[in-house]
């Protein structure tokens, strides 16, 4: 027998795995612009997207971590992956630490800090520090695309 006799040809399945977490507002003040509130815990490149129930506002963006063999590895840090930001302008403070701002139509901007850890056991937070405070729910919604055997 010579040559090819056949080609199997596999497409990856894949599908999005989506978390959403509402940090819900007592009495008009949010917690999280008191202390760092926390949220699922997903590794890969994740898409995190915010939306402020006092006045709509949706903003976006993409981190990539989390992964890898080694507790001490690179790969594990979480790092913004550049020009991912939407209705937002994102700096990377340090590897794992991330800073968005809103502009003013969200309420005047707001200032959120992302934390995020190399320990697979422990899932990011998120505070929001500026002055210009929550005074509605802020929801949080964390998605990932995950290839799955055929």
């Amino acid at each position: 027998m010579a040559g090819i006799v056949g080609q199997y040809v596999t497409n990856p399945r894949f599908r999005f795995v989506v978390s959403q977490v509402t940090i819900a507002a007592v009495a008009g003040v949010n917690p999280v612009d008191l202390t760092p509130q926390s949220l699922p815990n997903m590794r890969g490149q994740l898409m995190i997207q915010g939306t402020s129930a006092d006045d709509s506002y949706t903003w976006s963006l993409q981190v990539q971590g989390g992964v890898g063999e080694f507790a001490g590895g690179y790969s594990r840090n979480f790092y913004y992956v550049p020009s991912t930001a939407v209705n937002c302008t994102v700096t990377m403070i340090t590897p794992n630490r991330v800073r968005v701002e809103t502009p003013v139509g969200d309420a005047g901007g707001r200032i959120y800090f992302f934390q995020f850890y190399p320990a697979t056991s422990v899932g990011p937070t998120v505070q929001q520090t500026s002055t210009n405070v929550l005074t509605g729910d802020l929801t949080v919604k964390i998605a990932k695309t995950v290839f799955v055997p055929a």
